[in-house]
């Protein structure tokens, strides 16, 4: 299925993404996750983050807010449902993403949650990445805490499913980072 995204972008730098570096805390959050140590995308990782991030001189904080649709949403599952219409969501603005990275040069991009290249992963194996040229980090997989990124930076929230209860709508944030900043952004999210 096709979803509606709309796109929230707002420029930072690297001095005020780090503000939002708490590796302790988010990492605390990642160790709790069946993902951890699992899927190359996730931590532990074998990079210096200030390494990682020093080359870049502007970031672009993108939030992909869907408008949930009630009729996509199974009563009998809610949460099942609204997390698979997520995780759908989600790939298609990381495929927006990638899409962004390549009119830019001197770029990366941090994915949205985890790595959707493969559906099992190598790592577990003790494998190389099947597709190290697609592999790419998210904020929070690297040490950042999103939802405060999400409060300060885009003046948003993250929302979740609670106590059956769903949000009007799901918020997932990626990120374009490049080496020569740029006044605005190519309209490819429209």
């Amino acid at each position: 299925m096709k979803y509606n995204i709309s796109y929230q972008i707002e420029p930072i730098d690297n001095e005020q993404l780090m503000k939002y570096f708490k590796p302790e805390e988010v990492f605390s959050y990642c160790s709790a996750c069946p993902n951890h140590a699992r899927i190359w995308s996730c931590p532990p990782h074998d990079i210096s983050i200030n390494d990682y991030l020093s080359v870049y001189n502007q970031i672009w904080i993108i939030g992909a807010k869907l408008n949930l649709n009630h009729e996509w949403i199974d009563e009998n599952n809610k949460e099942q449902s609204v997390m698979n219409v997520f995780l759908e969501a989600r790939k298609q603005f990381g495929d927006k993403l990638f899409e962004l990275e390549k009119n830019y040069s001197k770029s990366n991009i941090l994915l949205a949650g985890t790595c959707y290249q493969c559906k099992e992963c190598t790592r577990d194996d003790g494998k190389e990445c099947r597709f190290k040229d697609k592999l790419r980090y998210s904020l929070e997989s690297i040490g950042f805490l999103v939802s405060d990124i999400v409060r300060d930076v885009l003046k948003n929230e993250i929302r979740w499913i609670k106590d059956g209860e769903v949000p009007v709508y799901l918020l997932s944030v990626g990120a374009l980072m490049l080496e020569e900043p740029v006044d605005e952004l190519l309209s490819i999210l429209d």
